[in-house]
């Protein structure tokens, strides 16, 4: 014998009782075809969703697809530039962090030559408050050189794009 709560008037009454004795109301009983219907659908439930997380299975050999020379070319191609970008990124946050108020930082132009020479222009405020700009040429180790003779009247991939990037670093 349980006690269970009386839908009408929310009481505590015995599980076996015909009736509420506060409110009079009869308690709803499950019928054991209900309890079997209901026991039923669960398992279905159950089965079912244990069906779909199951990893399909292989059935072949042949059914195993290997990446094509092309795929593996491309996917080796986007690592390369990835990385590339990150390096330009990671030079240009560095030159960034050399100015007196690094967060006045504002890249104008990036240039980055085949040689990995980076050509940067950008602005920032200088020790008095002043905005100024100011071009900056990176070799590929990072150590800043002459932009005159590094940069000047060459051309080059432009990365300035890359500049939304440079507020996460």
């Amino acid at each position: 014998m349980a006690l269970v709560k009386c839908e009408e008037c929310g009481k505590e009454i015995s599980s076996e009782a015909e009736s509420c004795p506060s409110c009079g109301a009869k308690p709803e009983k499950m019928g054991l075809f209900r309890k079997i219907f209901i026991g039923l659908l669960v398992l279905i439930v159950i089965s079912f969703m244990m069906k779909e997380s199951k990893p399909p299975s292989v059935k072949q050999s042949d059914e195993i697809s290997i990446p094509s020379v092309e795929a593996q070319e491309a996917k080796k191609k986007r690592e390369e530039e990835q990385a590339k970008q990150i390096s330009i990124l990671l030079r240009i946050s560095a030159l960034r962090e050399e100015m007196k108020n690094p967060p006045s930082f504002e890249l104008v132009e990036a240039i980055n030559l085949e040689n990995g020479t980076l050509c940067v222009t950008y602005r920032g405020t200088n020790g008095f408050g002043g905005v100024v700009t100011d071009s900056k040429a990176i070799n590929s180790d990072a150590k800043i050189i002459p932009y005159a003779a590094a940069c000047n009247g060459k051309s080059g991939d432009d990365v300035t794009h890359l500049k939304k990037y440079l507020k996460k670093l």
